[in-house]
């Protein structure tokens, strides 16, 4: 009945799990599917990315030309506009320049007219002079105007002296006449330039004013301009360093982000395990769980000291009893779930704890005191710490290892390590990290909120974000009022020098019409006194004269002969006055023409006119060229929002590939999620099977041990029973565990031919409790055929039965104890050559170790060093050597601790042959063969390579491939390689050095 139900079980239970393979099978397919669909997806998506990291690439590329070529076109605008200003000032100034040409050209063709006139009006009055004469009857014939020429000779005559004298007067008051009248025009023409002058150092003044102020403008506009760009920069520069420390923030931010996701990572990598854990925790009772779980530091700063104390003891697996962790091992074995360290608190020996360790100083504690568990995982603690001491700071470490010569394992706050033989390590493993977020799961919610607000912080940054055009726009309109500013002063400076001059001018014209003004009043009153004098000696000449010809007058009949003359003289004189009048208004015309024709306007307008044209041509080019900007602006323009449509459209290609990947990977995490659910109850199911197996080989095995009879097919059970002892005689080898599982096995499979066509009742489906009572009920009726048989008579054969079962017995039990001692001797005989191992290892670690030291020290040491550096070898488990490896550390001459990775090529070298040269020295060969290992050192160092393998010549024989005269030269002899062109082969030359 039981064999029946068992086997109904694990057929129920068989179809159970091979539906679920099924459906795992087909679930698995589909989350390949899935997988496939990401990965194209992901594909997808990497190609978007890269799409819109080439459309943001070009449309950064062509806002920077925009920004770039914008500034470039406010500065044409500012020329063009100054350019256009400064055209209308120069035209201003040429249509002036003109208009005074025109007005000068105008006065001069007056002037030659009214000189034309003059002359005109001299030849009039010669002409008026001759009618004169010719009316007033002062003809005389010939005779008569013989005599009279010389009686008017004979007065001249008397009068020589005196018309002498009254024609120089005559001639000096003509001439200071002739200047009073000069000067008269002279000082109407200072005058005239006196008052024009005035009125365009007037306008100058006014000019300088309105510059002045124009400057003054421009100087303040461009300091406000300037302050407000430098407050502009100063926010954007404040603002470009707030975002710098945010983005150092948030990439620190980001790395411990994705370390915490590593981890995560390896977290889900190892669900397995932790299923695996659970399953473990469930089949056997002794199992506690991981002891990096069972135990907790009691502080947070102590963490990382803990984790880097336990090692990987950390994640071992605790289990009550050394069978419970077999049983855990057979069991992770069969299901090939994984490797993992067990922690058996029956078995384990730890050492006691060192009270005098607890007193060793404020600065440091027994690590095993920092830790806090439940007493009965108390020895597992010990055992994965032991005496470890936790120190503060790397100093109490080296004074508790180093100075009080403590033999303890040291360990700091920060993760460094002092073992107990010396070495010091540090740094920090991503496995430590994985260890410590176990015992603080809100850092990464931390983490992940820290970036929020710095992400969101960066965006507020973005928002405010000084816009670019308003800076060029200000660096613009500071290089236009600069320009314009410099233009103002560079204006002014010239109106300055012009008003220096015209007021130099001025004083200059004043001084002349001063100069003028005082000549013209020394000679009006010389002109006066002079007229005078000449009226008087004229009179005189006149009587001396009318006595010569008053005779000749009388004769005539001329009453008054002088006065007839004087008639005729007056009228001749005064012809002759207006003819002077007429030659001085003629001589100053003629000076003012001189003057005006002096005045030449070509060259001013020649400089007005290249002023215009050259300001016309740069105002064309600036036009031309701010015409070209501004078409190149409007491409690049249409070039960006081109680009930033074709980015909109990248971008939502981007976000949908986005949404279907994290789409996919929802799917993909609910089919692995089904999956492991699946696995999982196919994992249970088959506990089951196992479970059903064992209480199927426990019925056969007690039916076998009471020699009950069961119904067969087929075959007979002796078989079977002859199998399982064959198996059961298997070698001392195999362990107890495997050969039940190979008898559990071969019962399902006999029972399979087990008869059941004879049980006739309880063959229907029974739950727990329905199988409990008929166990009750069969064993009644056992209890019941027993006392039966017990009061019937004794069988004969029984003691015969009993013998065999004795014998087998007995041969079972020699057979076990047999085997025990061969598994003892095994132990022992592996202990044995576990410590030959150990000891023979240690004794070459030594050796080599002591030699290490005295070897690097020769080859490093000089006159300048005569201690030499320091080198040593140092196990990562002094306990367990072969469990981790050996560091080698050098440290040359006067240097720090560094690792031999940050070395140089010539310390690397020279540590090199140190270890090949202390190895060499445990197990001496016969020589050595060195291969340009001098490759990487200069003279000194081959010098000393040299001088110790010459040294050590007397203990080993040294053949040295090198190109450094320095080895030949400490050779004892040479060997050269060379091509024979005769043989066309290679040939050998030697050179014995020794006769040397």
């Amino acid at each position: 009945w039981q064999l029946f139900h068992v086997q109904q079980d694990i057929a129920s239970c068989q179809d159970t799990v091979d539906a679920m393979q099924t459906e795992l099978e087909g679930l698995q397919q589909r989350e390949k599917a899935v997988e496939q669909q990401i990965k194209t997806t992901k594909q997808a998506l990497a190609k978007a990315n890269r799409k819109l990291n080439v459309a943001e690439k070009a449309m950064t590329k062509d806002r920077k030309q925009s920004e770039k070529v914008q500034p470039e076109i406010h500065r044409l605008e500012a020329e063009v506009r100054s350019l256009e200003a400064k055209l209308n000032k120069e035209k201003a100034a040429l249509d002036q320049i003109t208009k005074e040409e025109a007005e000068h050209r105008e006065r001069v063709e007056g002037i030659k007219e009214d000189i034309a006139a003059i002359s005109v009006a001299e030849d009039e009055a010669e002409q008026q002079v001759q009618d004169a004469k010719e009316q007033s009857g002062f003809l005389f014939d010939e005779a008569t105007n013989t005599r009279y020429e010389a009686l008017k000779q004979e007065a001249r005559s008397t009068t020589a002296a005196d018309r002498s004298e009254l024609e120089s007067l005559s001639r000096q008051q003509a001439a200071d006449q002739n200047t009073l009248t000069q000067l008269d025009s002279d000082l109407a023409e200072v005058l005239h330039r006196v008052n024009s002058d005035r009125e365009r150092l007037a306008k100058l003044e006014e000019r300088w004013s309105s510059i002045e102020q124009a400057a003054a403008s421009s100087k303040t506009s461009r300091k406000e301009a300037e302050a407000a760009l430098q407050s502009i920069q100063e926010a954007g520069l404040q603002e470009e360093q707030k975002r710098k420390d945010l983005e150092v923030q948030l990439s620190e931010v980001r790395n411990q982000l994705s370390e915490a996701r590593y981890n995560k990572r390896m977290n889900k990598h190892e669900e397995r395990m932790a299923d695996c854990l659970a399953t473990l925790k469930r089949l056997f009772p002794g199992v506690h769980g991981r002891l990096v779980d069972l135990c907790r530091p009691t502080q947070r700063k102590y963490h990382r000291a803990v984790v880097v104390a336990a090692g990987k003891a950390m994640d071992s697996i605790v289990v009550d009893t050394q069978s419970t962790g077999y049983d855990c091992i057979r069991y992770m074995r069969e299901h090939q779930i994984g490797i993992a360290s067990f922690v058996p608190l029956d078995s384990i020996v730890t050492k006691p704890i060192q009270e005098r360790l607890r007193s060793l100083g404020p600065r440091s504690r027994l690590c095993a005191d920092v830790i806090q568990c439940d007493p009965e995982v108390r020895p597992a603690v010990l055992y994965a710490v032991g005496n470890t001491v936790l120190c503060d700071t790397l100093d109490a470490a080296r004074d508790i290892c180093f100075r009080q010569r403590e033999k303890v394992k040291a360990v700091t706050l920060g993760g460094e390590v002092i073992s107990k033989a010396g070495t010091m390590t540090g740094g920090n493993a991503p496995s430590d990290a994985s260890r410590m977020s176990r015992w603080d799961e809100q850092a990464h919610g931390e983490l992940r909120s820290r970036r929020d607000e710095l992400v969101e912080e960066l965006h507020g940054l973005d928002a405010k974000r000084t816009q670019q055009h308003r800076i060029a726009e200000l660096q613009t309109r500071i290089t236009h009022l600069t320009s314009k500013e410099q233009f103002a002063l560079k204006d002014q400076s010239v109106t300055q020098e012009k008003i220096r001059g015209l007021k130099k001018q001025l004083d200059a014209l004043k001084k002349q019409k001063g100069e003028t003004q005082r000549e013209v009043s020394r000679l009006k009153p010389v002109l006066s006194e002079r007229e005078g004098a000449i009226g008087t000696l004229q009179s005189k000449i006149d009587r001396s004269e009318h006595a010569v010809l008053q005779a000749f007058s009388e004769e005539l009949g001329i009453t008054d002969l002088q006065q007839f003359e004087e008639r005729y003289q007056r009228s001749v004189k005064e012809a002759a006055a207006g003819r002077r009048r007429l030659r001085e208004q003629k001589a100053k015309l003629e000076a003012q023409l001189e003057y005006e024709e002096a005045r030449s306007f070509d060259q001013s307008v020649r400089k007005a006119q290249g002023k215009v044209e050259k300001t016309s041509k740069r105002l064309g080019d600036a036009k031309d060229t701010q015409h070209r900007l501004k078409a190149s602006v409007k491409d690049l323009r249409d070039q960006l929002q081109q680009s930033e449509s074709s980015l909109h459209e990248v971008n939502r290609a981007v976000k949908d590939k986005e949404v279907e990947a994290k789409a996919l990977q929802a799917e993909r995490t609910a089919a692995a999620a089904e999956r492991g659910a699946r696995a999982k109850k196919i994992t249970a199911e088959e506990i089951r099977i196992e479970q059903l197996r064992g209480s199927l080989h426990s019925v056969l095995h007690k039916a076998r041990v009471e020699q009950i009879e069961l119904p067969w097919t087929t075959g007979t059970p002796r078989d079977d029973a002859s199998q399982s002892s064959t198996s059961s005689r298997a070698p001392s080898s195999a362990s107890n565990s495997q050969l039940e599982s190979q008898q559990a096995l071969l019962d399902s499979q006999t029972a399979h031919r087990i008869d059941f066509s004879q049980l006739t009742r309880h063959k229907d489906a029974m739950d727990d409790k329905q199988r409990a009572a008929v166990t009750s009920e069969f064993e009644a009726e056992i209890a019941v055929l027993d006392t039966a048989i017990a009061s019937m008579q004794p069988n004969m054969k029984a003691t015969e039965r009993f013998e065999d079962v004795s014998v087998r017995h007995k041969a079972s039990t020699e057979e076990f104890d047999q085997a025990r001692e061969s598994a003892r001797d095994a132990a022992s005989l592996f202990n044995d050559v576990k410590q030959k191992r150990h000891d023979a290892f240690m004794a070459c670690f030594n050796h080599v170790a002591h030699e290490l030291q005295t070897i690097y020290q020769d080859l490093t040491k000089d006159p300048n060093h005569p201690l030499g550096g320091n080198a040593y070898l140092s196990l990562d488990d002094s306990e367990e050597p072969f469990l981790g490896g050996i560091k080698y550390n050098a440290m040359p001459p006067l240097k720090r601790f560094r690792d031999m990775e940050q070395l140089s090529g010539g310390e690397k070298t020279v540590a090199a042959l140190a270890l090949l040269f202390a190895i060499h020295s445990f197990r001496p060969a016969p020589f050595f063969v060195m291969d340009e290992v001098d490759a990487a050192l200069d003279n000194v160092n081959v010098s000393k390579v040299c001088n110790y393998i010459r040294h050590r010549s007397q203990d080993f024989q040294c053949i040295v491939i090198s190109l450094k005269d320095m080895f030949y030269a400490h050779a004892d002899s040479l060997v050269g390689i060379c091509r024979d062109v005769g043989t066309d082969s290679s040939r050998t030359l030697t050179l014995d050095l020794a006769v040397f």
